[in-house]
């Protein structure tokens, strides 16, 4: 059996009554490149917060490195990060 190092199992984000993502699934294999693409405001950054620990789902799993994220307190998202997550802003510094 193949352990992903990013799955996400029907997530949903909802920020009062508007839907930003709506039943992802994934499956990201170690070394694998993806790219996420869509038009402006589809949810592309929502996407990467929950998965990076910046954002919590409203409803569903994301199973990082083998570690149901929801598991995880504030101290354990800020440790997966600093550890196994790399987050390139598009703002300039």
């Amino acid at each position: 059996m193949t352990q992903f190092v990013i799955e996400t199992e029907h997530l949903y984000k909802r920020f009062d009554q508007v839907t930003a993502l709506e039943d992802i699934n994934i499956q990201i294999k170690q070394g694998e490149f993806i790219a996420i693409m869509g038009a402006s405001g589809s949810g592309k950054t929502t996407l990467m917060n929950i998965l990076t620990g910046l954002d919590t789902a409203s409803e569903g799993k994301v199973i990082l490195d083998g570690i149901d994220a929801a598991q995880l307190d504030e101290i354990g998202r800020q440790r997966f990060r600093a550890e196994k997550s790399a987050w390139c802003s598009n703002n300039s510094i």
